[in-house]
């Protein structure tokens, strides 16, 4: 199965078995909240500055406290970068924008 895909502000999520439609979540929705609780993995497509830039979000448990956070990866310049999104309640439009243009000023 491919990974799920947010663009602009809308998350596609691939059928799970043949003859199945793909999902469409609206970012900031109840099912988006749901998705996110259900699910540690998607890739964003944004375009920062004209730029196009696509981020690997995953879900990773802190260790000490239990607590998930979401982390965004992309490679610049042939290196993998990471860098901290915030719990699923943070996850929205602007903020996964902050983090792309973060990663577009290293």
């Amino acid at each position: 199965m491919h990974r799920p895909v947010l663009r602009s502000q809308t998350l596609m999520v691939p059928a799970e078995a043949p003859g199945e439609k793909n999902r469409r979540i609206h970012l900031d929705s109840p099912a988006w909240e749901q998705w996110l609780g259900d699910n540690d993995r998607l890739r964003v497509e944004l375009s920062i500055r004209r730029t196009p830039i696509t981020l690997s979000l995953r879900k990773e448990i802190n260790g000490r406290h239990k607590t998930a956070y979401w982390y965004a990866y992309t490679k610049i310049e042939g290196k993998t970068r990471k860098k901290y999104v915030g719990p699923s309640a943070d996850l929205t439009l602007e903020r996964l924008h902050a983090v792309a243009s973060a990663f577009l000023d290293l």
